[in-house]
């Protein structure tokens, strides 16, 4: 196909110039060629994009996040940036909130996080528990707090 008829429907097409002239340096057999390559190039054009898988490697190595977290993160496909740096800055949230971290530990007043103190009822239910599953007597003493 000669390259004026390719320049016309290319014209028509309204891609943009730079499309059009990355379209135009290709070879064509005929006029339904052209109409398909025009089509695939709308169609990869109005396409969201994605963030590349090396970008999202790239800012997520620059992050303190768990190892876990990464992976989870690299998994999910982003717009762009900035789609991935709320993504990342949730999870540093979630895993702020699983650690505990910002609250004060090892000051002789708190518990650490996720662990809470035993009543003395719970405590003598726990260990009575632990003596019947091992078949052992109970003493009366343990069975009456409980």
């Amino acid at each position: 196909m000669d390259k004026e008829k390719i320049q016309e429907l290319l014209s028509e097409s309204e891609l943009s110039p730079e499309a059009q002239e990355r379209l135009a340096g290709e070879e064509y057999e005929d006029e339904g060629a052209v109409k398909e390559a025009i089509l695939q190039e709308k169609a990869r054009l109005e396409a969201p994009q994605k963030l590349e898988e090396a970008d999202i490697a790239k800012l997520l190595s620059e992050t303190n996040l768990p190892s876990a977290s990464k992976k989870r993160l690299a998994r999910a496909e982003y717009e762009d940036e900035s789609a991935l740096r709320e993504s990342i800055l949730a999870e540093v949230e979630y895993v702020k909130t699983l650690t505990g971290s910002g609250s004060p530990f090892a000051q002789g007043g708190g518990t650490a996080p996720g662990e809470e103190q035993m009543s003395e009822a719970d405590y003598d239910a726990a260990y009575a528990d632990i003596l019947r599953r091992h078949g052992l007597h109970v003493p009366q003493e343990v069975t009456t707090n409980v």
